[in-house]
């Protein structure tokens, strides 16, 4: 699915607004918001990596597919988030009550365990969801990536700010020169590069003639 449908359905639903099923008028359980939005992100990596567009339209122009993507994504991120996860906090606001008076718990150390445990249960269900999912797609492969090429670039910035900080101030200023000169000779370079490629369309349409 086109990442900007994904992101326009998420948005929504981070804004509270629905057009296809209206939301409950009060929240599905007290549970804090953490599961919710794990569920979400679940949900959006999910229509993420899933071709919801037929593949026999794929020869139409793309001015098609984004909104009729963006009209299914909101469809089942509205779908996912009040009509299952509704239901299921709803379910888990149960047990959690009915584990806490079997306990005999009450006032109110029960409300705050009440809380505190449902929304253990709930993270720990929505978490469960989302790792499932991450591992089903390809979201997995994308993380771990990001995360190689980030403590990579971490790493490699760590050494080079270590290295200029043992430097004397001499040896910091001949460092600044010389990068702000291979700066200036790549900008350079980068300009020069349409210059010669007009010039060699012009010596081959002399060469045609």
């Amino acid at each position: 699915m086109e990442p900007k449908a994904v992101v326009i359905a998420g948005l929504l639903q981070l804004l509270g607004v629905c057009f296809f099923f209206s939301p409950p008028k009060d929240h599905c359980s007290p549970a804090p918001t953490l599961a919710s939005l794990m569920f979400l992100l679940a949900i959006l990596c999910f229509l993420w990596d899933t071709c919801i567009f037929p593949i026999r339209y794929m020869h139409m122009h793309g001015y098609w597919q984004l909104p009729i993507e963006t009209v299914m994504a909101i469809f089942l991120a509205e779908l996912g988030s009040i009509i299952i996860w509704c239901p299921v906090e709803r379910v888990l606001y149960g047990f959690t009550e009915a584990l806490l008076n079997m306990v005999g718990i009450d006032g109110c150390e029960h409300s705050r365990l009440q809380y505190w445990l449902l929304g253990l249960i709930s993270t720990a269900v929505s978490g469960a969801l989302l790792w499932f999912i991450l591992t089903a797609t390809d979201s997995m492969y994308y993380l771990e990536r990001f995360t190689r090429r980030f403590r990579r670039n971490v790493r490699q910035g760590w050494l080079m700010m270590s290295c200029y900080l043992r430097m004397s101030k001499s040896a910091r200023c001949r460092a600044l020169k010389v990068c702000q000169l291979a700066t200036r000779n790549r900008s350079s370079r980068q300009s020069r590069c349409p210059a010669t490629e007009e010039e060699n369309d012009n010596d081959c349409y002399e060469d045609d003639e």
